[in-house]
């Protein structure tokens, strides 16, 4: 048994195979680097060098929270068109300079009336509700969810990595898994070479 870890971005993909989910994980393979990291909320990813790693928050994650309501509570249909407004307002983008313009001029904006929607909506929800939870999910994480205002490096969500540790899942599937942990890890390196050659239009064999 043991977990496939991924780092991922435009340039490449990164898979690690650990026989472990602790954070120190993410902590190891980051190693020197600085800047940020958009994560879901996964309690392990608090092992990060916060002095050197800004963590943002994944918003496909915190919307995740609320379609699961969405048929039975029509009060959380505001939060997810405001929500949705965030990635209109990305896919309006033509390049990384226009990103900046439009998370400053528009994203703020719908951020500020996001914020007060939910603290308006948290008393109003009962205790222990999947709708508090939902909000609180947000509320807690915050300042990390709002990283992607100050920073165009940091993408709203991190479908990347899920897309990209998919490939790993589906093919486990496929041929059930690795028999040993060396097996496992040398998976994990053709992985990355694999999917890396393809994010740069690069024959892999």
């Amino acid at each position: 048994d043991g977990y496939m870890w991924v780092v991922s971005n435009r340039y490449g993909s990164y898979y690690a195979f650990r026989p472990t989910r602790s954070g120190q994980v993410i902590k190891e393979i980051l190693n020197n680097y600085t800047g940020p990291v958009v994560t879901d909320g996964y309690s392990g990813y608090n092992a990060l060098d916060k002095a050197k790693v800004k963590q943002a928050f994944c918003w496909a994650h915190g919307r995740r929270e609320f379609i699961q309501l969405e048929d039975h509570d029509p009060t959380v249909r505001p939060i997810l068109d405001k929500i949705d407004r965030l990635f209109e307002i990305e896919r309006e983008a033509k390049d990384f300079e226009g990103l900046k313009d439009l998370r400053e001029k528009k994203s703020n904006i719908v951020i500020d009336e996001l914020e007060e929607l939910l603290l308006k909506e948290y008393p109003q929800s009962r205790p222990g509700s999947q709708k508090r939870k939902a909000i609180e999910y947000l509320l807690k994480r915050w300042s990390g969810f709002k990283v992607f205002l100050s920073d165009t490096r940091v993408p709203l969500s991190n479908n990347e990595a899920e897309r990209t540790i998919r490939h790993a899942v589906v093919g486990r599937k496929n041929y059930y898994g690795s028999g040993n942990h060396i097996g496992a890890e040398s998976a994990a390196t053709l992985f990355t070479i694999v999917e890396s050659c393809k994010k740069n239009d690069i024959d892999p064999r």
